[in-house]
């Protein structure tokens, strides 16, 4: 039976009179297919708190100087962080900003954080069956206290930054 079914090419003349003649089907539906209409749903209307009266937002205008507009427009500068004055390569404890296999992610998260003020930069380190994981760092602080403000500052923009012990 099934072979006696003649093979159509599907063009897409043909999909669009399939298309055609689906979305007719769907408007003109319920006159020629026997689908009653259902029946229209009532909601009630939401009830109102009369005791405090709900104050509406002012509306305010907003308005553009068309004279500033053509004047390009100067983000601040960031300021620089103030490192205390143990960051130098001998000290005991550095902020951990991210781990990432990809370099170029990590250059990204170092060039971010120095375009807010905080000097970084990227560590590799070989955790043999994990891989290689470049270490985005901030600082090299005496102690655990030294490092304590600055991240704070680094975790307004990386909230899982940590310190941890050098290695």
């Amino acid at each position: 039976m099934l072979n006696k079914i003649p093979k159509m090419k599907i063009t897409p003349r043909v999909v669009l009179l399939i298309f055609v003649g689906v979305a007719i089907a769907a408007l003109v539906g319920n006159k020629f297919f026997g689908a009653r209409p259902t029946q229209p749903v009532r909601v009630s209307p939401p009830t109102v708190n009369k005791e405090k009266p709900v104050a509406s937002p002012e509306k305010k205008e907003a308005t553009i100087d068309i004279g500033k507009a053509s004047q390009p427009i100067e983000a601040p500068a960031p300021t620089p962080v103030e490192m205390p004055p143990a960051v130098a390569s001998e000290g005991k404890f550095v902020i951990q900003v991210a781990s990432l296999q990809d370099k170029a992610r990590a250059d990204v998260v170092v060039a971010d954080l120095k375009a807010k003020g905080i000097e970084a930069l990227v560590v590799l380190r070989d955790l043999g069956d994990k891989g290689r994981w470049n270490r985005v760092e901030v600082g090299a602080f005496a102690t655990r206290a030294d490092a304590e403000p600055i991240l704070a500052k680094v975790r307004e923009y990386y909230k899982d930054s940590f310190i941890r012990q050098r290695e």
